[in-house]
């Protein structure tokens, strides 16, 4: 499976367990929730082979997908896409936590469980109340199964009160269930309700950017389900990072490529870290004692990429001998 290769390729450098996520746990979402509307786009309830709804349940109706994207004007995506870039995105922004903050391998894999199963109505199409915490375990034991989680954490059944605890309450709102105890979790409950719960509610704001300026958006927002109070909750007031971002205006191919990258790497020389990408720009992660300070050299240094990969095919170095007087005579061609 090529997208499983290109995972694999992209956790070379992390730990063991994003590495065993990629090995056993991607195969099965890309499989099988590849084609699941994360908000239910389709309009039907999804038909998962191997993944048996128990009998009297709601089932969505056309109506209630409807609700979910708004008459079908919210944009949708993949339930494979949603799970993989929450996952990324919570994984990478936890190495960030404090050092009482952080996550434990045990944690990290109790967290990708809960987070897999975290829209478990939307992947069985159905509706049910938050109440329901015998009927909620069920589900998500099933699903478990389905999705290959024996060789990522083998003893899994015996954290399914943690990891159903964490897929209801995701979402801090509508649908929350926060009596943790009815959930009969293993692990401790401070950990699972203060930054285990609150990691996957970040996780999910995230996953819903569409474009790098939104960051700034989901941090002026005065709900409780602002980003930046979150984040506040989990770090920490002296220890939160902060978000920033560079947008282009305008997206035309490979010249915005060059141009992405030549952001980057300003951005990065004064400390900020790549965290979220898109096609039209970068968010970044930034420590709370850093500051960007002016960028005004930057449109000279991306002038220059541009030119040495337009004239010189990426660098003057590649070239064995350039005279000054053809290098001005070929800025002056450019």
């Amino acid at each position: 499976m090529i997208h499983q290769e290109l995972l694999r390729r992209a956790v070379t450098q992390d730990d063991q367990v994003l590495q065993s996520f990629v090995e056993y746990l991607a195969p099965p979402i890309l499989n099988y929730l590849a084609s699941v509307p994360a908000l239910g786009g389709s309009g039907k309830p999804p038909v998962i082979e191997g993944l048996e709804i128990p009998a009297g349940l709601k089932i969505n109706t056309a109506e209630d997908y409807a609700r979910l994207t708004k008459g079908g004007r919210q944009e949708d995506q993949s339930m494979a896409t949603h799970l993989l870039n929450g996952i990324f995105a919570a994984m990478h922004l936890a190495k960030w936590l404090p050092p009482d903050k952080q996550l434990t391998e045990l944690e990290k894999r109790l967290w990708i469980l809960g987070y897999i199963c975290h829209d478990y109505t939307k992947i069985y199409g159905i509706q049910l109340s938050a109440g329901e915490i015998p009927l909620i375990k069920q589900l998500v034991e099933r699903l478990g199964a389905l999705m290959n989680f024996d060789p990522f954490l083998p003893e899994w059944h015996k954290y399914l009160g943690d990891i159903a605890f964490l897929a209801q309450n995701t979402q801090t709102k509508e649908g929350s269930n926060l009596q943790t105890m009815l959930f009969e979790p293993k692990h401790d409950l401070r950990r699972l309700n203060n930054v285990l719960r609150i990691l996957s509610s970040i996780a999910d704001i995230l996953v819903h950017i569409k474009s790098p300026a939104e960051i700034a958006l989901a941090l002026e927002r005065s709900t409780d389900q602002n980003l930046r109070e979150k984040m506040v909750t989990l770090f920490g007031a002296e220890n939160t990072p902060r978000f920033t971002y560079h947008k282009l205006t305008e997206v035309r191919g490979l010249l915005s490529n060059i141009i992405n990258n030549a952001v980057m790497d300003a951005m990065q020389a004064q400390g900020a870290e790549p965290f979220l990408f898109f096609p039209n720009g970068v968010v970044y992660v930034l420590p709370s004692d850093k500051t960007i300070t002016s960028l005004v050299s930057l449109p000279e240094n991306a002038w220059n990429v541009v030119r040495d990969i337009l004239m010189y095919g990426g660098s003057k170095a590649n070239v064995e001998f350039i005279s000054d007087e053809d290098d001005e005579q070929g800025e002056e061609d450019l």
